[in-house]
């Protein structure tokens, strides 16, 4: 299943001729390109600064620029271990950064969480 950071706005054609993408260095969408706007339920900007400086965050997933600084993605996006190197695919962020599984609207699970 595709992750919702790993998907433009925008199709194939318009992506081609946008100058977002096409100048762009890494090809991320800016924030600013209005066909990054995310409209989904779970697209929630974070507030919390240390999830928003979480370095275990492997941001070089995702194509736009507005997942970066979204909740959702800072919960569920892969990781990245201490040197640098992808470690994980989806989990939520728990306790002291202990990566848990997903439940269907991407909260965390209180089953057997970190244990």
């Amino acid at each position: 299943m595709t992750a919702c950071w790993e998907l433009r706005g925008c199709d194939d054609e318009m992506a081609q001729v946008c100058p977002h993408a096409t100048s762009s260095t890494d090809g991320r969408c800016v924030a600013d390109c209005c066909y990054t706007f995310c409209q989904r339920p779970l697209h929630k900007v974070a507030t919390d600064f240390g999830l928003l400086l979480d370095a275990t965050v492997d941001r070089r997933v995702a194509v736009k620029e507005s997942c970066t600084f979204c909740e959702h993605f800072l919960l569920a996006a892969p990781r990245l271990d201490a040197a640098g190197a992808p470690v994980g695919r989806l989990g939520t962020v728990g306790p002291v950064g202990q990566v848990g599984p997903l439940t269907a609207f991407g909260a965390q699970s209180n089953s057997t969480f970190g244990r």
